[in-house]
This record gives C-alpha cells, sequence and structure tokens, in this order.
C-alpha cells in the first residue's frame, strides 16, 4: 500500500475541496483537501475539512500510513480519503463521511503567530535571513486557522527540496477592532554551497485560534497578509473561524 507522503511539499492547487467529491465507482468515492485534525489514536479522529464537512477516518488506516502515533501533534494535513457514498450522511446541517480510509496526503507547515518583538528576538526578521516571495495566491480561514498559499522560490539538495522556515508576524499596538494585519517572513534556509532554486506555491497553516481574545470587537474580522516582493492579500472571516472548537467523540 502506498505510504502517507507526510513531508514537506509544495501543491498548485489552491481552491479548497467539497465535501461533494468526483465518482469513481457507484459507491466508491474519493476525497481530497485540506483538514483540521482533532483528536488522537486512543479516542479516535475528526477531520473537519475546510468550507465545511466532517470525516470520520479507520484508526487502523491512519496508523497504517502515518505510524502508530497517527497523525501525533499535527494539526493540519492535505489529505486523499476513500469512502462509500453510503457512508455519507447529512447531520445537523453539515455533512459527516464515516468508516473512511486516508490514502494518501501530507502534512501543513504550521507555526505560532509572532509578535513582531518576539520575531526580533529569534531573529525570524533579520535581513540577512528573509527572502522576498512573488506571490501571494491566496488567504484563507476556518476552524481557528489562518492559511496562505504563496509563490515562492524552494531550495533543492541531494534529498529533494529543503524546507524553509515560514511565520507571520504582528504588532499587537496594531491591532484594530474587528482588524489585525500579518507579515509573512520567509527563510528558505539556503545550504552551503548550492544554489539550485525551484519555483513553488506553498502552502502554511497558522493557529490563528491562538491570539483570538486579542482581536477585539464582536463582527468580522478584517485580515491582511503582507510578504516582501508581493501586493498584500485581504480577506474578511466569520469571528466563528477565529476559535478551533473543542474535539467531541463521534456518535450518530
Amino acid at each position: 500500500m502506498k505510504r502517507i507522503l507526510f513531508m514537506m511539499a509544495a501543491v498548485a492547487m489552491l481552491a479548497m475541496g467539497s465535501c461533494k467529491p468526483k465518482d469513481h465507482d457507484d459507491d466508491d468515492k474519493r476525497l481530497m483537501g485540506y483538514f483540521t485534525i482533532d483528536g488522537n489514536v486512543n479516542d479516535g479522529y475528526k477531520l473537519y475539512q475546510d468550507g465545511g464537512g466532517i470525516v470520520i477516518p479507520f484508526t487502523s488506516s491512519i496508523k497504517q500510513l502515518a505510524g502508530t502515533n497517527g497523525f501525533g501533534s499535527n494539526e493540519r494535513a492535505y489529505l486523499s480519503i476513500n469512502y462509500f457514498k453510503s457512508k455519507l450522511m447529512e447531520k445537523d446541517g453539515g455533512v459527516i463521511i464515516t468508516q473512511a480510509e486516508v490514502v494518501e496526503g501530507r502534512y501543513l507547515p504550521t507555526s505560532d503567530p509572532l509578535t513582531l518583538a518576539e520575531a526580533n528576538g529569534l531573529k525570524v526578521t533579520d535581513k540577512d535571513s528573509v527572502k522576498a516571495v512573488y506571490f501571494i495566491n491566496g488567504a484563507w480561514a476556518y476552524r481557528g486557522f489562518l492559511n496562505t498559499n504563496i509563490n515562492l522560490n524552494l531550495y533543492r539538495d541531494v534529498n529533494g527540496l529543503v524546507a524553509p522556515a515560514t511565520n507571520i508576524v504582528y504588532s499587537p499596538e496594531k491591532i484594530e477592532e474587528n482588524k489585525i494585519e500579518f507579515t509573512f517572513v520567509f527563510n528558505p534556509r539556503k545550504p552551503k554551497g548550492l544554489n539550485e532554486e525551484v519555483n513553488v506555491d506553498y502552502d502554511c497553516s497558522f493557529p490563528l485560534y491562538k491570539i483570538k481574545d486579542q482581536i477585539p470587537g464582536k463582527d468580522s474580522v478584517q485580515i491582511t497578509v503582507n510578504a516582501e516582493g508581493a501586493k498584500p492579500f485581504s480577506l474578511k472571516i466569520s469571528r466563528q473561524n477565529l476559535d478551533k472548537g473543542n474535539y467531541v467523540p463521534y456518535s450518530l
């Protein structure tokens, strides 16, 4: 069986999937998309798809593909999932798929938002470390995570693409009511003696839920993402999507 590709990787696909995937056979379906991971190998997992929909996978399939610790401490992934149409149901106004099998995927690089003071202290913002990007292809937020897809160059060594350091930085004193601004900071971690670069569209996730209480107001939140070399990207999200929510074991 094909092992899951749980490693740093870049994808060109930006559009968020729907819980109504393309058909293969009459009852055999395939779903691909961005997911927030809740649960563990002991209690089972719930996979919340960006944009809506919940998948309840077989824990055994996750162990087989990702190891005995399952998803471990990872919170975000891009996954390909097989399921049967007969296991798709509507509940409480949403779509739930049960008894699904995760067949491949990759974790999304995830790092906590940093204040400018924290970033400076960690030397994340050092001019010698930061490299410009080309485009912010898009950004969206769902269930407490801000997600970005950015066109940039990565270095390649004998083992493949070198995983960069990616962060978002904000100034608490500049946060306004229902409004926050981030700067995407990118360090490609250039290997010594290597100059080969590869242009990719790179996905990252950042847990907004960890700073949600710092954003005052009660209405929708305006988020702006800046990055050196690219035009700013703005989006408006419901305040509900600042919150990750709590895991509740699944029951019909």
